[in-house]
């Protein structure tokens, strides 16, 4: 989202939904499977098809004929067990914490079996039907399926000659900078959170910044900057958050200064020492 906004799409558009986990999802797609049953034969000749092998892609069809077949079929919303109800829930509360806007699509899937819980879709403006720029979503259970340990892990794709298109119908050249990436550290899972907003304030500046979910000591973050190369660390401890200054430490030499939200828009002068 602050990656398109960056490069000067701001008319994006946000859908997301949650397709819950193995066990809520089955109940699901047996209810959607039982609404469609007598409705069947006013589906497209894909969506037929679909009925046995993949009936959540159903969902997804553009045909405008099976849009209104779905109009009144059950959402999944409705199906999600506690724990992935718990977990959508707070990533709607946290994206409006960062002031994310964003559309709720209860007809979003993924084409591929392994995702889990939280989908997405950002859409453009500039490109008719064929809007999807960037898609992805959760898939914890694809590590162990390949038969690693159990890993939650998350991904998305970019179609590069949809997101070209899109900025040159929008008459955008982006400008290509070259600045430092901060490395967000917070102890602690609510300084982790306060973390992410500041990130957020960082990267509306122009200014690269990850942050660093592992809830670890101060000193174990700070060897991972370290090793990983990071020049510049923004240290979230809970005095921070409460006094609202934190620290910003150069990891070559060590120096660091308290900065606040309004130094952020001087941010870039500070890393390079002019100010």
């Amino acid at each position: 989202y602050y990656f398109l906004n960056k490069l000067g799409l701001n008319d994006t558009e946000i859908q997301i939904n949650s397709i819950g986990c193995k066990d809520c999802r089955g109940e699901y797609i047996k209810q959607l499977k039982f609404y469609l049953k007598d409705r069947i034969d006013s589906l497209c000749e894909v969506c037929k098809r679909r009925f046995e092998s993949n009936p959540l892609r159903i969902l997804d069809c553009k045909n405008v004929v099976c849009k209104n077949v779905l109009e009144k079929a059950p959402q999944i919303e409705d199906f999600l067990c506690s724990s992935c109800k718990e977990h959508f829930d707070s990533v709607k509360k946290e994206l409006d914490r960062l002031k994310v806007f964003y559309v709720l699509n209860p007809y979003l899937v993924r084409g591929l079996d392994y995702y889990t819980r939280t989908i997405f879709e950002i859409k453009s403006s500039h490109l008719g039907s064929q809007d999807t720029i960037c898609a992805g979503g959760r898939y914890d259970d694809l590590v162990s399926e390949l038969g690693g340990p159990p890993t939650p892990a998350m991904g998305f794709a970019i179609g590069l000659e949809r997101l070209l298109l899109s900025l040159e119908k929008a008459g955008v050249k982006p400008s290509i900078a070259c600045l430092p990436c901060i490395f967000v550290i917070g102890i602690g899972q609510a300084c982790i959170q306060e973390g992410m907003r500041l990130a957020s304030l960082i990267r509306s500046q122009g200014i690269p910044a990850i942050v660093n979910f592992a809830n670890k000591s101060l000193s174990a973050q700070l060897r991972q900057a370290d090793k990983e190369g990071f020049p510049w660390v923004l240290i979230v401890g809970e005095k921070e958050v409460e006094e609202k200054r934190y620290i910003l430490r150069n990891m070559k030499s060590g120096r660091q200064v308290y900065v606040n939200e309004k130094d952020f828009k001087i941010l870039d002068k500070i890393l390079k020492g002019e100010s």
